[in-house]
């Protein structure tokens, strides 16, 4: 059982852009096999985003959950983020659930992992769903790779 409460629950934030894009990040170690070659998947996934966002407004978080000091040195110098939120590891679901809190209502989060390579204009589809199905609560992105097909040719080659 935890002491106290989460110091980011109450935490508010100046009103943000219309949509606000996230990505939640976790390096805890820059060497070593489990971690060997993140850095490189993380700088590609950040610039991809970046570069292919789009003329959407929007205000880009990056939330650092307690990476390692020298890759939290790097994030600090980075010059896409909007805002950086720099914090120990309180969990994945933990820093979307403190992000959303401090939201003001009616704002579009669209969070994503940072190991997603994000195509042109990528951010544009996902609005105009949650613009016209003014019921959605959710849009959801999934990988391009046909999977079905893709699990039925390995199948069969095994």
């Amino acid at each position: 059982m935890r002491i106290g409460n989460n110091p980011n629950k109450a935490a508010t934030i100046p009103p943000p852009a219309p949509v606000v894009v996230l990505v939640i990040i976790h390096l805890p170690e820059m060497e070593g096999d489990y971690h060997r070659g993140r850095f490189g998947v993380i700088y590609k996934s950040l610039t991809s985003l970046f570069i292919n966002i789009g003329d959407i407004e929007h205000e880009l978080i990056i939330w650092d959950n307690g990476s390692h000091k020298d890759f939290s040195y790097w994030l600090q110098h980075l010059d896409y983020a909007n805002r950086l939120i720099l914090s120990r590891n309180i969990g994945k679901t933990n820093a979307l659930k403190s992000v959303m809190r401090m939201l003001p209502e009616g704002t579009i989060l669209d969070y994503g992992d940072d190991d997603m390579e994000y195509f042109p204009n990528w951010l544009a589809p996902q609005i105009e769903i949650l613009k016209t199905f003014t019921n959605v609560g959710t849009v959801t992105g999934y990988p391009v790779r046909i999977t079905g097909k893709w699990g039925v040719e390995t199948a069969k080659k095994w």
